[in-house]
């Protein structure tokens, strides 16, 4: 996820409806694994059409074709429901993301809940960020950053 998705995930929070986020760790074998999950990476999953996304996704296995059923299971269940996880999918129980913070589902080939996974990936890149160009707040949201 990219590094705004905690704050967006914490202004949503501010509607009636459930937001949930999700990392999708699966490693693509496209380039020797150099590009590690990349950006867009689980789109093919989601919509289950790995056969047609080979350049990014690698060679269908049986275990990224299980991945993609479970993911586009998913995506189904909260297109028609507005509940992402349960048991019938694979994926568990999704618990929805809070305003203070909360957890995110890891999607690899075992799915877990993970407790303030976004705010450490921010942390991480700030740190990065601040490492490579001497500041961090190329990383904050334009509004937050004029406020400083």
């Amino acid at each position: 996820m990219v590094p705004f998705a905690g704050h967006i995930a914490r202004k949503r929070r501010t509607v009636a409806a459930d937001t949930y986020s999700y990392r999708f760790d699966l490693e693509t074998p496209i380039h020797q694994g150099r590009l590690m999950a990349p950006h867009f990476l689980d789109v093919p999953f989601i919509f289950n059409n790995l056969g047609g996304s080979q350049a990014l996704a690698g060679q269908v296995s049986q275990r990224t074709q299980s991945i993609a059923d479970r993911m586009s299971s998913a995506w189904a269940a909260f297109a028609e429901t507005g509940k992402p996880g349960s048991a019938d999918n694979g994926l568990g129980p999704w618990a929805p993301y809070r305003a203070e913070g909360g957890p995110t589902l890891l999607i690899d080939d075992e799915p877990a809940m993970q407790e303030g996974i976004l705010e450490q990936d921010a942390c991480e890149l700030r740190s990065i960020a601040l490492e490579l160009c001497g500041r961090d707040d190329i990383l904050v949201p334009v509004s937050e950053s004029a406020a400083r």
